[in-house]
């Protein structure tokens, strides 16, 4: 079990993968890593070309979707939109119902990220958040309107933070491509770095157009 003030790293290469005929999803934050934690899974998937995929959803999930390979369809019961790869999705989800999401190309795969936070927000609109990195180089851009996660794409050598609201909370970090250096800990592409009971994260960015990922993590009451 992960105890306060420490430091973990879920290396790529270790990440679990699963894989069916339409899909291939890493496991980066695992489900139930930790109990009481609000964000319970983080997940990257390749999506194959013109196939669909249906997400069941079992208790009441805050769901975030992030596709940064191409644009996907998604569809629940009451909605049906597509999502662009400059875009996040954060939706609610009842227990028991499930969403579908469609990959539009015919020849190329779509990458995406889901996560699920157990803890819903209050607002049970859509919010669909723009995150066009690639117009503000070297800034921490927020993925919700609630500003607890981030996602960035740096220059070799900028050099940034992140606050969180409390010093009770975690902050979980993933290098989607390059190399950054996260609280002087070196991290590749895919690798993901879990930081306990911190205020503020620095990191460095050690290759151009390097892409980073940060979810900071409530503690559950």
């Amino acid at each position: 079990m992960i105890t306060p003030s420490e430091a973990y790293i879920f290396l790529g290469d270790n990440q679990l993968v699963e894989q069916n005929e339409v899909m291939q999803t890493t496991l980066i934050w695992p489900p139930n890593t930790k109990s009481n934690w609000q964000l319970t899974s983080l997940k990257s998937h390749i999506l194959l070309p013109k196939v669909q995929h249906n997400f069941l959803v079992e208790t009441p999930k805050e769901i975030v979707i992030i596709p940064y390979i191409g644009d996907l369809q998604w569809v629940n019961p009451h909605n049906n939109l597509q999502l662009e790869e400059n875009q996040s999705l954060r939706f609610y989800a009842d227990a028991m119902t499930d969403y579908q999401v469609i990959n539009p190309y015919n020849d190329e795969a779509v990458c995406f990220f889901t996560a699920t936070l157990e803890k819903p927000f209050m607002n049970q609109a859509i919010e669909i958040h723009p995150i066009e990195v690639q117009k503000q180089l070297n800034t921490m851009m927020a993925i919700n309107s609630q500003k607890n996660s981030w996602i960035g794409q740096f220059d070799g050598r900028a050099e940034g933070s992140i606050t969180t609201k409390s010093l009770n909370h975690a902050v979980l970090a993933y290098v989607i491509d390059g190399v950054f250096e996260v609280q002087n800990r070196l991290l590749h592409a895919q690798d993901a770095l879990l930081l306990t009971a911190t205020n503020q994260v620095d990191f460095e960015a050690l290759s151009n157009n390097a892409l980073i990922l940060f979810f900071e993590i409530e503690t559950l009451v």
